[in-house]
């Protein structure tokens, strides 16, 4: 994917410019660190770390797809993903119940 301001193969733990939905980015880069390759050594298949899965498992491709989606603005920014992500931005105090 070209026009991406990180590098798929290695993203950064901080979301970087552009990313309009700063909670997808964290819990993607979460998912994302948390699925990391593994070489079985008793039949040398190529899997997942943490889900056993075969390389790259579903998580681990979900992520990727989540952190070049959390570019593109929220379906619906007054939802609570957009107010979570303004609260996060501006420090503000959530409401009362």
């Amino acid at each position: 994917m070209d026009g991406l301001p990180f590098d798929l193969d290695h993203p950064p733990d901080d979301p970087p410019p552009g990313v309009r939905q700063l909670m997808l980015w964290r819990v993607s880069i979460r998912v994302h660190r948390d699925h990391n390759v593994v070489v079985r050594e008793i039949s040398g298949s190529t899997v997942c770390d943490l889900c056993r899965q075969p390389w790259p498992c579903l998580a681990r491709r979900l992520a990727l797809r989540a952190l070049v989606a959390s570019f593109r603005p929220a379906a619906e920014p007054d939802g609570p993903v957009g107010y979570v992500d303004r609260w996060l931005a501006n420090d503000i105090d959530p409401p009362e119940r």
